[in-house]
């Protein structure tokens, strides 16, 4: 069955919000603004506010790699490095839960 789009929602996730996502990175990689409208080229900036630095969580990455630890992974029925990368922005947002 075909259906019809309900068409965009107004549901703005970050509306209200304390940024908690900005607060818990350990790399503090949301701490200045670092892109404008006028600069990226567009509206949409990484962060929401142009924020966001790729480099500064990038860095972390890095340190969430080498603490990678040999784990047995069942679904490959074999040891592996396994990389528990950060995410303490994503898990520490209230929407998703």
């Amino acid at each position: 069955m075909v259906l019809p789009s309900t068409g965009p929602l107004q549901f703005d996730p970050c509306e209200n919000c304390d940024d908690r996502c900005i607060r818990s990175c350990p790399q503090q990689a949301f701490a200045e603004i670092l892109y404008t409208p006028a600069e990226y080229g567009r509206n949409e900036l990484p962060g929401r506010k142009g924020n966001y630095s790729r480099i500064a969580c990038n860095v972390q990455m890095g340190i969430d790699e080498a603490l990678g630890q040999p784990e047995m992974v069942a679904d490959y029925e074999r040891v592996m490095k396994v990389i528990k990368y950060c995410r303490q922005c994503e898990c520490n947002c209230p929407v998703g839960k």
